[in-house]
């Protein structure tokens, strides 16, 4: 999805039709460019939901008896806009 740019705010969509058969669709666009689809089942078939989560995904802190040198990670978040099926890319697209 490209290289990861320090002391700049990147702008992420994200467009996800979850589905568990071959109608399923995700989308993602990086500063307006749209970087990276997929078609195809993108949950699995059961009666469970989804949600957005967000977060840095670090297991090793999980287990303190495995060596790691990251002590430390900042993520920042900013005009998170979330939309049901009426939503559009010009409705939660950073302005």
């Amino acid at each position: 999805m490209g290289h990861c740019e320090l002391g700049r705010w990147t702008d992420w969509v994200v467009y996800a039709k979850w589905s568990s058969g071959a109608d399923g669709l995700l989308q993602v666009w990086k500063d307006k460019d749209r970087v990276f689809v997929r078609s195809g089942q993108n949950k699995f078939a059961d009666d469970k939901g989804h949600y957005m989560k967000f977060g840095i995904y670090k297991w090793d802190w999980l287990y303190p008896d495995r060596p790691t040198d990251a002590t430390e990670r900042i993520l920042y978040f900013d005009e998170i806009r979330i939309a049901d099926s009426s939503g559009s890319l010009a409705v939660v697209s950073p302005k």
